[in-house]
């Protein structure tokens, strides 16, 4: 049959098209991510055009490449009792986030937000045990006052 083996050539032709943007996604921009990545820990804010001149390259492809990485950023993490790989909420895989607004990029780093809370609460435990020895020392001072 002519109409099955012509069926057949064009899925062929999809899967090698498939393969064919598959492998020039992984060799044209592969290498780019880590850069992409440590430039953005780099700023808060940063003109794409600045970006797209780090990374040789034009605003438009760099505009892909932060699509790309902002996809790769996004992960589906299981949340109570979903089981499934498809359930559950998107969670960040990185500690740099970010969304463009017009020519800008704007960065947020999350781990220095988890490093200030985690300084803060040591100080706080810090100032508690603090208090505490003063409230000794002032017993110790009542007490030797009482005595006398």
């Amino acid at each position: 049959d002519p109409n099955a083996t012509e069926r057949a050539d064009f899925a062929l032709d999809a899967q090698r098209h498939q393969g064919y943007v598959f492998r020039s996604e992984l060799d044209n921009h592969w290498i780019d991510l880590p850069r992409l990545r440590s430039y953005l820990k780099l700023y808060t804010t940063l003109p794409v055009a600045k970006l797209a001149h780090f990374l040789d390259d034009d605003e438009d492809a760099v505009h892909s490449l932060l699509m790309r990485f902002k996809h790769l950023l996004k992960n589906v993490t299981s949340t109570g009792d979903a089981c499934g790989s498809l359930e559950g909420a998107l969670q960040l895989r990185c500690d740099t986030d970010f969304y463009v607004d017009g020519g800008m990029v704007h960065i947020a780093d999350m781990k220095v937000d988890r490093r200030f809370s985690e300084f803060f609460m040591l100080q706080l435990e810090k100032l508690r045990g603090v208090n505490d020895q003063l409230d000794e020392v002032e017993k110790r001072l009542n007490k030797a006052r009482l005595r006398v």
